[in-house]
């Protein structure tokens, strides 16, 4: 369980930190990528939270693969945190957590 918990814990930070970094190089390498020119002197600027959002979807995906991944070797399978880690790595990581140790302090041996 500790084992697990360093490896989710490394993941969300890096993937936090991968989601700020590349939506900076992507905004610093192509700066007009958001801007929608309406007319020769208005233009209109997104925010760079379309990128960070679609950056960090993808990357929920793959966390979302190596948890269901988990969820399997210890044969607990929850679909809902599944569909929480696609909004939130964060919280589906917390509730994968708490999933394995309700499934651990509940089997009980039989005698």
């Amino acid at each position: 369980m500790t084992r697990l918990l360093k490896k989710y814990t490394i993941l969300v930070v890096a993937s936090i930190v991968i989601i700020r970094l590349a939506t900076a190089i992507i905004i610093t390498i192509w700066p007009d990528l958001l801007t929608i020119k309406i007319s020769d002197i208005e233009t209109h600027k997104l925010g760079t939270v379309f990128i960070e959002r679609g950056i960090e979807y993808f990357i929920n995906i793959i966390l979302i693969i190596l948890i269901y991944l988990e969820m399997k070797n210890i044969k607990v399978y929850s679909y809902p945190v599944l569909i929480l880690t696609f909004f939130s790595n964060l919280l589906g990581v917390i509730f994968f957590f708490l999933i394995m140790a309700y499934q651990r302090i509940n089997i009980k041996p039989i005698e």
